[in-house]
């Protein structure tokens, strides 16, 4: 089974990366404000796999090894295959390609290890870009 995690900030803290996005897509010309693009919100995303991982033991793992629990929120479940979508926002999802080196995923296979988590076989990580707003298709391959 694969296990999908999703990190994001709390309510009530800074998205700090999501705001230097915002700001350097203004820089590209992208318009920025109300009636255009209005904010960006960057989240982790995690694909844990193995032969004996369901969500239970998943629940377990995410605090101890994925989540900053006093700035974010976390949710996990089954991955699903296909196009991610949200009212008032564009989704775009970004992962290493194959043969790239996942250095974040390794790190987590190791840390997994060490403290007995031994049903992990896999993972893999990426990014989310919420893009709330308005933004045309032209601006948004410039981004």
């Amino acid at each position: 089974m694969i296990i999908r995690v999703e990190t994001s900030t709390r309510e009530g803290h800074r998205d700090s990366r999501g705001q230097v996005l915002l700001h350097q897509a203004q820089t590209l010309g992208v318009p920025v404000g109300q009636g255009a693009l209005e904010s960006i919100e960057v989240r982790d995303v995690v694909f844990l796999q193995g032969s004996k991982l369901n969500a239970d033991i998943a629940s377990a793992w995410v605090p101890t090894l994925i989540q900053d629990t006093v700035v974010q929120n976390a949710s996990y479940g089954p991955a699903i295959a296909g196009p991610i979508e949200l009212q008032g926002a564009r989704v775009v999802e970004v992962t290493p390609l194959p043969g790239v080196t996942d250095s974040v995923a390794e790190t987590l296979l190791a840390a997994a290890s060490e403290l007995g988590f031994s049903e992990l076989g896999q993972a893999a990580t990426g990014r989310q870009y919420l893009l709330c707003g308005a933004i045309s298709e032209s601006h948004l391959s410039r981004l």
